[in-house]
């Protein structure tokens, strides 16, 4: 069986009512206060984390709006780049043919008017040949001026023909 004593019962309970107003009148108010202060706290860092959540997420819209705009611009400056290396592609080729037209063009003149001195000389040769072959059936000569006019009209004949 439990002994009841009064008098360490009442000293026990009023032990235990001073400490507990003590308690409630110096330890709550600033644990209370202390309380409201991380809440205050928290609910900042909580505001605080949604608007550089709000700043991050409009950074992170720009960045991808001009990261949009840089690979337009890039893609832009590559086409431009080649077209311009298309067009000079198409100048040096233009260039080039005409040039290999100008050396064509030189190269066939100059044929031509080798052929010419060719010509020129064999009938010189012929000429030359003609009198001396006419001169030894003859077995006379004539006159220089009159030999090579008798032959020049005489090749001209033939090459008419």
């Amino acid at each position: 069986m439990m002994n009841f004593e009064f008098g360490l019962e009442f000293w026990t309970i009023v032990s235990f009512l001073i400490f507990f107003f003590l308690f409630v009148k110096f330890v709550v108010p600033p644990i209370n206060s202390a309380l409201k202060e991380r809440e205050k706290a928290i609910a900042g860092a909580i505001e605080q984390a949604r608007k550089e959540r709000e700043e991050a997420e409009k950074l992170l819209q720009e960045s991808k709006r001009e990261l949009e705009e840089t690979k337009a611009r890039s893609s832009k400056i590559v086409e431009e780049a080649r077209a311009y290396a298309e067009e000079v592609k198409k100048d040096i080729i233009q260039k080039a043919k005409e040039e290999a037209q100008k050396i064509v063009d030189s190269a066939a003149k100059d044929l031509e008017r080798a052929k010419a001195e060719v010509i020129a000389e064999l009938k010189v040769e012929v000429v030359n040949l003609t009198i001396s072959l006419t001169e030894k059936l003859l077995e006379k000569e004539l006159d220089k001026n009159a030999q090579t006019k008798f032959v020049t009209e005489y090749l001209q004949k033939i090459g008419k023909n």
